[in-house]
């Protein structure tokens, strides 16, 4: 059952049954009670976030947050890439890596293909299987 958030308890909620449509059980919820207050503050913050400027510094936000994941999910695929051609350079087949890393062969074959989104661990044992070294640095902007 879900509970009910604190605040509708703290707004005076009132229990109210309700008859359920896929049994004959009755499921309580709360309803709450708006107080004058509660609601001026509700329409407050609704009328800042629908301001033009603050939908499009959000809209920014959202740019920039996506331009930088679109980067870190390049970079991976990159890694991924030079792990891949490494490994068909050295003819190694899913059950070799697979044997080296401890990775199964379904996760191997998403994260070649491209369809799996690998962890930092992930990455180096892939490298490690290959007998490369994953380096990550940490440098200044």
């Amino acid at each position: 059952m879900v509970r009910a958030p604190d605040y509708w308890l703290r707004a005076k909620g009132k229990a109210m049954k309700k008859k359920s449509t896929t049994s004959n059980e009755a499921s309580v919820r709360l309803v709450p009670t708006l107080t004058l207050a509660m609601r001026e503050r509700l329409r407050k913050a609704i009328a800042e976030e629908e301001r033009p400027e603050v939908i499009a510094a959000t809209k920014q936000q959202a740019r920039e947050a996506f331009s930088r994941l679109d980067a870190e999910e390049a970079q991976i695929a990159d890694i991924v890439a030079a792990i891949s051609a490494e490994r068909d350079r050295q003819n190694l087949s899913l059950e070799n890596i697979k044997a080296r890393t401890g990775i199964d062969r379904a996760n191997l074959s998403r994260l070649f293909s491209g369809a799996g989104s690998p962890t930092l661990d992930t990455l180096k044992k892939l490298a490690n299987a290959v007998g490369k070294r994953l380096n990550v640095t940490l440098s200044e902007k």
